[in-house]
């Protein structure tokens, strides 16, 4: 899992959705903490800690917030060193809901 975490060292350009509504933004991703990471907004946003894998290029996280888990989906394609991120929160009926979506390049 280590060499899928470091290809996303760098600057990114996001672009997407939230909750349906378009959203661009601009990240700078780094190893911190001893080689760990942390969320750019801020430790708070990671707590409860996230479990997860990786499967080929695709990394998985599961968040198990009080009000309802969040899983996060991040597939990189090496062709075009990119990434798709996908968060999806948990809905009522046992399904999952699409809460964002980005296409993330390099700047």
């Amino acid at each position: 899992m280590d060499a899928l975490l470091e290809r996303m060292v760098g600057t990114w350009g996001m672009t997407g959705t939230v909750r349906g509504r378009p959203a661009t933004y601009t990240r700078e991703v780094a190893r911190a903490l001893q080689r760990r990471w942390i969320g750019t907004f801020g430790a708070a946003y990671s707590i409860p800690h996230a479990t997860g894998e990786a499967r080929g290029d695709t990394l998985l996280l599961a968040f198990p917030y009080p009000d309802g888990p969040f899983r996060d989906t991040f597939v990189y394609d090496r062709s075009a060193n990119s990434w798709c991120f996908r968060l999806e929160s948990a809905d009522r009926t046992g399904g999952w809901r699409l809460f964002a979506e980005y296409q993330v390049r390099h700047r």
